[in-house]
């Protein structure tokens, strides 16, 4: 049997670590008692406290052994993370290794245009989500300008026939 599996560290298929099925969950004291308190973990500091002094019974805390493998930290669903700027830094990826995440800083036209390309290179995009909604925003911004600018020329034409009709009845 090797090392890993004795640490019982090793992968399962999504390339996640099998120790988090042990991990527990890490709550700050008292979260249930108290609606105001969060269940984000906050260091104990009470001089009298039995989660600090981790004792029997009480909820446990974080320790280095519930570290997942050097490996395996950082990957997002078994792969490594990379930044895209632009389209040549897709030239360099391998979809079977890594997961690109678009920078915030590029505007909405490079981001489709980034998006299309991985599709056809089969890379897997992580903040697809967010230009998905940019994109629905962007085409409901255009439908209602189109709509305002059909409503203004029908209000000019008629304007305009009506002009046009006054004058007819004046000669």
């Amino acid at each position: 049997m090797s090392d890993i599996k004795k640490s019982g560290q090793g992968k399962d298929k999504q390339g996640r670590d099998s120790n988090k099925k042990r991990k527990p969950e890490f709550h700050r004291q008292n979260y249930k008692k108290l609606a105001r308190l969060d269940t984000k973990w906050r260091k104990p500091r009470g001089h009298q406290s039995k989660l600090r002094k981790s004792k029997k019974g009480h909820a446990k805390r974080p320790r280095i052994g519930y570290k997942s493998p050097k490996v395996l930290i950082g990957l997002i669903d078994g792969l490594k993370p990379r930044r895209v700027f632009n389209l040549d830094d897709l030239k360099d990826t391998d979809p079977k290794k890594e997961i690109i995440i678009i920078a915030s800083g590029v505007g909405l036209k490079k981001r489709q245009t980034i998006v299309e390309r991985a599709k056809e290179l089969g890379i897997r995009v992580r903040n697809l989500r967010r230009i998905k909604r940019k994109l629905i925003i962007r085409k409901k911004k255009t439908e209602k300008e189109a709509k305002k600018e059909s409503e203004k020329e029908v209000k000019e034409k008629d304007a305009k026939e009506k002009t046009s009709d006054k004058k007819s009845e004046r000669s």
